[in-house]
């Protein structure tokens, strides 16, 4: 059964080894939903890849998922033969697959890929783990793509390392550099997971047997295709070992591992004919100054992950084990509070009372300071859990697909008579806001019917109802955190309950029942953040100037992400820097949930208490 949450994802593979292993962790992993998959002619052709594809779907159980056949050739040449050296003639390492009763769809996989982009506008995920063929015809016949293109992950090129196929090149990028230029020139959020990584996570044999032994049918046959892998990679690697490729790709998109080095950079593809054909320039020259965000920049390159991937990628397959009860998946953070539709007008400068401010530009996108928490925390820690009230309208539709999208468990908000809650907003240039919040179906938020375990975090606000964030702090076993916003006197009773209490100067200045809380954070926009202990500073952390868009989000991810680190054993100063870190990320982008990487981005490296985390500190983390 597909996980509430579950993000969509279109798959284009060139079907061979690893890609099976791919395939299996996305229909393992409960925050995935295959839309559909399109082959493309790389380790093999594309209509034995589709063979392949459909035949190991039909063993995982998803014969239901549709399979499309895309491009035979490259752009302007001819398909070379594949690689039957690294995966055997068919791509199956000489295993011969059970054939399904299932076959591909009629629909080309361009085709397939635009309109699936079209019925999930801004939500669907695609992962390309061959050649970008498919891709770059897609973006040929529909220019507009990338503006409803969630993201693309591509497993692709090589940064700092050799290539695999020439002295330069990448075997996937190689195929077909013209496409693989298109697509990564194109207006769209790309991230390149290249062999840099994928190189530095294997798979040694005793872990191969260990995906031998899960008891699904699936899995003998991937253990058996894997030793005919593990045959050309020792060669390589000099000992019994397999490359994570695709697998590891499949899971950087599905946001299930966390990343320790992924700068967002320019790159380029030669598409010349000499030596270099093939290759990814990465322009890494601010490696030295922690690579800042470069003007134009818009491809995020995975260097780095935060731990080792093949433990990983073992505990996702055996949840496929048919014989092993499956361990649920507990968010990393839950959020009781208010979920809105933010109707935010940009503006050159905010009215003053009684004026009327003309020449702004309207959007309308998901917010509300709860929600905005939960999506945060989604992104950050890769799950979270958001309890709260939509009303049954449009507007629920629409704040509830875009939370599921992101990742949050939105199972325990209620649908309710009363119209989903509405913020109206102005920005002026400065990235300065004027809010007013209508509560609408916050109004009805309740707890009743929600069960809250002693290892769950919970954090609240105050744009639900006072004596629901009592309630909920009164149900809460475990760790209670409140941001205390927007400023409103608290009961004695609250106060106490509360083992973290996050404001901002102005509604510190406003709430004198913080003086003596036990834990309380306070933001001071450009001059950063403190944490304080009955009134006594207890840590602090720096500011640092960062150009602001919008500071209407930045507030939340500063909640969401000081929380998450506190709860998961940092310590108060380190805790604070990588919230300054996440909250000066938000400010640069315009939307109420802006996208953030794995909290462990944000993280000052140990010892290192001088270093400016990646993205520097908060401006105005507290305002919002």
């Amino acid at each position: 059964m597909a996980d509430p949450a579950a993000r969509p994802v279109y798959l284009d593979c060139d079907t061979g080894i690893d890609d099976a292993i791919a395939l299996a962790y996305l229909v393992a992993t409960p925050s995935v939903e295959l839309r559909g998959i399109g082959t493309v002619s790389g380790n093999t052709d594309a209509v034995t890849a589709a063979r392949n594809t459909v035949d190991l779907l039909a063993l995982l159980g998803r014969p239901d998922i549709p399979v499309a056949v895309g491009a035979q050739h490259p752009l302007g040449s001819r398909f070379g033969g594949g690689s039957p050296e690294v995966h055997g003639g068919s791509g199956t390492g000489g295993v011969q697959l059970p054939r399904a009763a299932a076959e591909p769809v009629a629909e080309p996989a361009e085709a397939m890929l635009i309109r699936l982009a079209h019925e999930h506008p801004g939500e669907l995920h695609v992962v390309a783990i061959g050649p970008l063929t498919n891709l770059a015809r897609a973006l040929r016949q529909d220019p507009a793509l990338p503006e409803v293109v969630g993201s693309v992950t591509v497993m692709g090129g090589a940064a700092l390392v050799p290539g695999n196929r020439t002295p330069a090149a990448e075997a996937n990028i190689l195929s077909d550099p013209e496409a693989a230029a298109e697509v990564l020139a194109a207006p769209w959020e790309v991230t390149l997971v290249p062999l840099d990584v994928t190189m530095a996570n294997l798979l040694d044999e005793g872990q191969r047997e260990q995906i031998a032994a899960v008891e699904h049918p699936v899995m003998p046959v991937l253990a058996a295709m894997l030793e005919h892998y593990t045959g050309f990679y020792t060669g390589i690697l000099g000992r019994p070992s397999s490359a994570l490729h695709d697998p590891l790709a499949a899971a950087v998109a599905a946001g299930t591992v966390d990343l320790g080095l992924a700068p967002v950079v320019r790159v380029q593809v030669d598409t010349t004919d000499g030596p270099g054909r093939g290759q990814t320039i990465c322009d890494l020259r601010g490696r030295y100054a922690g690579y800042p965000t470069a003007t134009g920049a818009r491809c995020r390159v995975v260097l780095e992950l935060a731990e080792d991937f093949a433990p990983h990628l073992l505990r996702t397959l055996r949840r496929l084990d048919r014989s092993a009860p499956v361990e649920p998946v507990r968010p990393a953070l839950t959020v009781v509070g208010s979920i809105n539709i933010d109707l935010t007008a940009a503006c050159e400068r905010l009215p003053a009372p009684g004026e009327t401010v003309g020449g702004a530009t309207l959007h309308r996108q998901p917010g509300g300071k709860g929600a905005n928490q939960a999506v945060a925390a989604a992104r950050l820690a890769g799950r979270s859990r958001m309890v709260g009230a939509v009303g049954d309208d449009p507007d629920g539709d629409a704040v509830l697909r875009s939370m599921a999208v992101a990742g949050v468990d939105t199972t325990g908000i209620g649908r309710v008579p009363a119209p989903t809650g509405t913020a109206l907003i102005a920005v002026d240039r400065h990235g300065e806001n004027q809010i007013v919040v209508c509560a609408g179906a916050n109004a009805e938020v309740s707890v009743d019917h929600v069960t809250f375990a002693p290892e769950d975090v919970v954090l609240c606000q105050l744009e639900i109802e006072l004596d629901a964030v009592r309630e909920t702090a009164r149900r809460t076993p475990g760790y209670f955190a409140l941001n205390a916003a927007p400023a409103l006197p608290l009961p004695a009773d609250l106060v106490d309950r509360c083992d973290l209490i996050i404001v901002n100067e102005t509604e510190y200045a406003r709430i004198p029942e913080l003086a003596d809380a036990r834990l309380v954070a306070v933001t001071y926009g450009a001059e950063g953040s403190a944490l304080y202990e009955h009134g006594r500073k207890v840590a602090s952390a720096p500011g640092h100037p960062v150009d602001v868009v919008s500071t209407v989000g930045a507030g939340d991810a500063f909640c969401a992400a000081l929380v998450l680190a506190l709860t998961s054993g940092h310590d108060h100063g380190t805790a604070l820097r990588a919230a300054n870190a996440v909250g000066a990320h938000a400010v640069g982008d315009p939307s109420s949930q802006p996208a953030l990487l794995p909290l462990a981005h944000y993280l000052p490296a140990p010892g290192d208490a001088g270093r400016t985390p990646p993205t520097g500190g908060a401006r105005s983390a507290g305002r919002s």
